[in-house]
């Protein structure tokens, strides 16, 4: 009997690929391992593979979430999560990608080699996880919406729930992360590389359409005394400008700036890796010794 065609995507292209022996036909199945796509997924699956990493499909009722998480035999204490940027929405000004997902994560690749307890999480309608609710409308213009807010948090909430977190994002990560501390109690810290923490002057700047429906954590709430924050920046980053980060940092109470001299946006930062991966663990250590305390 003739075997069905397991539908897949590499990158920016579709492909077929047979299942493998006893291996249903189809690409989500909950939860499930890179075993069973290996060969036939996106590259940026290839890290997690590589790294022994397993993942989780989590539905939230808006969407779906790919989840990896790392070093949390306890199940108790705080938790980093990593939250990445915006990818590649669109080929050109005037042209939307067909898959958000980069080829290669900056924070999938920081993440895969953590040693302390940490979740990945996906966005919305990235990762390829075949979602019928996705439209290129939640990675380009809806991309900071409520729904994706909400859905981030009810992802969370659901893997992770009452855990004590510190949210780092990259770039529109970083964007994310601020919404998603302003509504989740038990957000500790926020830690932001690059981030874009001022939308409307990022798009005024670089001549952007509206993101129609987006959030600004500009224009939002200020965060608890409670949330300890930093956010890294670049004066040599062209993407996002470092005087967006400064004054929006200046607005925020409990938040603190470090400057690395960083070379464009993204890959600029493995540099100086090793330097957030210390302050990192250095802060969840803090957290936790308060945690226990209380």
């Amino acid at each position: 009997m003739m075997q069905k065609l397991a539908r897949f995507k590499i990158s920016r292209f579709i492909f077929f690929c047979w299942p493998k022996s006893g291996q249903k036909a189809g690409i989500v199945l909950l939860p499930f391992f890179l075993s069973q796509i290996i060969g036939c997924a996106l590259p940026a699956y290839n890290v997690l593979e590589e790294a022994g990493a397993d993942y989780d499909v989590v539905s939230t009722g808006y969407f779906k979430h790919l989840v990896s998480i790392r070093h949390d035999d306890h199940k108790n204490g705080v938790v980093v999560v990593y939250i990445e940027g915006d990818g590649l929405p669109w080929v050109s000004r005037t042209r939307v990608s067909y898959e958000p997902t980069a080829d290669n994560p900056l924070l999938l690749n920081w993440f895969v080699g953590v040693e302390m307890p940490s979740m990945y999480l996906g966005r919305p309608c990235y990762f390829d996880l075949n979602d019928e609710h996705c439209s290129a409308y939640w990675y380009t213009h809806g991309r900071y919406s409520n729904d994706v807010v909400d859905s981030m948090v009810r992802a969370v909430e659901n893997v992770l729930p009452e855990r004590p977190l510190i949210l780092v994002g990259h770039s529109g990560g970083g964007t994310i992360a601020m919404l998603i501390a302003e509504r989740l109690d038990y957000v500790k810290a926020v830690v932001t590389i690059a981030g874009n923490l001022q939308v409307q002057e990022w798009i005024a700047h670089h001549k952007y359409s509206a993101l129609k429906g987006s959030l600004d954590p500009s224009e939002g709430a200020v965060l608890d005394d409670g949330v300890s924050q930093m956010h890294f920046y670049s004066t040599d980053d062209e993407v996002i400008k470092s005087e967006w980060i400064t004054s929006f940092a200046a607005g925020q109470p409990h938040a603190k700036v470090t400057e690395f001299p960083v070379v464009g946006h993204s890959v600029g930062w493995n540099a100086y890796r090793s330097d957030i991966m210390g302050y990192l663990d250095e802060l969840a250590r803090e957290l936790d010794r308060i945690e226990s305390r209380n």
